[in-house]
């Protein structure tokens, strides 16, 4: 086990976009709800099994010529993560000094996220900070004290990537812009399904920006892999354990 880390607990990791998208979700709310109607939320994400488990099943395959609808049982078989358990979101950092605000002295860290606007500049403890000054470090290299977001795990459940649907494409935090005013007469339900297309080649997307060019073939959109769908509710901050 990781060090520092409860037994559950486990980091994940997102881009700006979807941590703008979490942070949009108000804390210890299920079903989620979003803090403000008028942008994306996300309570969904999907991940490939660990390549162990791949592995493992490749060896499996290969030593009794599995026949491949045994597949999903066998993932079935190696969840990532189970009901109820925290993860605590890893993203794109940086340190910001050490100083006493009020409740100690401490280390405080700056997010990437919260510059995504377009203003260059973010408000941290009543300080201003310039987005160019600041040395942003990988969401990789995150530690589990700079993690501000914590989520707690609702549902798991193993899918074909391309199942997904319209109302699987919001719940990632993909946002699709009417082309013009939607008439009145004009359900939401028929203009999501007019757009489906677009919400789904948004969604095709955001997955191959996280898969390496030379992975594509196996776990691109036209592979149809196997993936973990991990619904999640944003758990508040307090309820984390973290100081």
């Amino acid at each position: 086990m990781a060090k520092n880390l409860k037994p559950g607990e486990k980091p994940i990791l997102f881009s700006g976009p979807m941590v703008q998208a979490i942070l949009n979700t108000r804390p210890s709310v299920w079903p989620p709800e979003p803090i403000d109607p008028a942008k994306p939320l996300k309570w969904q994400t999907r991940r490939l099994p660990s390549k162990r488990v791949i592995d493992k099943w490749y060896e499996y395959d290969d030593w009794c010529n599995a026949v491949r609808t045994y597949e999903k049982s066998f993932y079935e078989h190696y969840p990532p993560c189970e009901v109820g358990q925290r993860l605590w979101v890893r993203e794109k950092w940086g340190d910001i000094g050490s100083y006493d605000d009020g409740n100690g002295y401490r280390t405080h860290y700056a997010y990437a996220a919260d510059f995504a606007y377009g203003t260059g500049f973010h408000e941290y403890s009543g300080d201003l900070y310039i987005e160019d000054e600041i040395h942003w470090k990988p969401p990789r290299f995150m530690p589990k004290a700079a993690a501000r977001i914590w989520l707690e795990v609702k549902n798991v459940a193993i899918t074909r990537l391309q199942d997904i649907s319209v109302e699987d494409c919001l719940a990632e935090g993909i946002e699709i812009q009417f082309p013009h005013p939607k008439p009145p007469y004009i359900s939401l339900a028929y203009g999501k399904q007019v757009l489906k297309p677009a919400y789904i080649d948004a969604y095709q997307t955001l997955w191959e920006s996280t898969i390496q060019k030379k992975d594509l073939p196996l776990y691109g959109w036209n592979a149809n892999p196997w993936v973990w769908v991990y619904e999640f509710g944003r758990a508040a901050l307090e309820d984390s354990g973290m100081p």
